[in-house]
């Protein structure tokens, strides 16, 4: 069903799971930032989405350190582990591990594979110039699908093995 809307309207679909993540962390920062006693209209409208676009260019410059030093890539566990030495009982600290993680998902969520929706937005586009492609969906997600699992599983056994060692 999702192939009989047109391509237009599926980009448009697509870019709404990362575009809520970025507005979640500009929304998360302006807390932090009032939390912190910094209330100018600046620090609450102004600063968030600086702050959100700073981190979402750490994110995309740490991606190929994920080939190059593969121990860096965390899989749920590892997340939670971190999270939670990370957090402890700080309520800022859990606002600001928040807006990290909406940031990552959104960053995550575009990258042109086609089983996110970066590779969806691709794919749409590639329809649109070349309506032949359209066939290529289908095996192109599933075997992307594989990729993802196969490196959910390697991220999470070595989670589990940080976390126990």
């Amino acid at each position: 069903a999702f192939l009989k809307i047109p391509p237009g309207r599926r980009i448009l679909f697509s870019l709404g799971g990362p575009v809520a993540n970025v507005l979640l962390a500009v929304v998360l920062f302006s807390m932090l930032n009032a939390l912190n006693g910094h209330a100018s209209a600046a620090s609450l409208l102004v600063h968030p989405w600086l702050q959100t676009f700073a981190m979402i260019c750490d994110v995309f410059a740490a991606i190929p350190k994920l080939f190059t030093q593969p121990d860096q890539l965390s899989g749920v566990v590892g997340i939670v582990a971190q999270g939670r030495d990370y957090v402890g009982f700080d309520p800022l600290r859990a606002i600001y591990f928040a807006a990290v993680l909406s940031v990552n998902l959104a960053v995550f969520n575009m990258l042109p594979i086609p089983a996110l929706d970066g590779g969806k937005i691709l794919l749409a586009c590639a329809e649109k110039v070349w309506p032949g492609s359209r066939r290529l969906y289908v095996p192109l997600a599933v075997a992307s699908w594989l990729l993802l699992l196969g490196l959910m599983l390697y991220a999470t056994l070595m989670d589990v093995i940080k976390v126990t060692a």
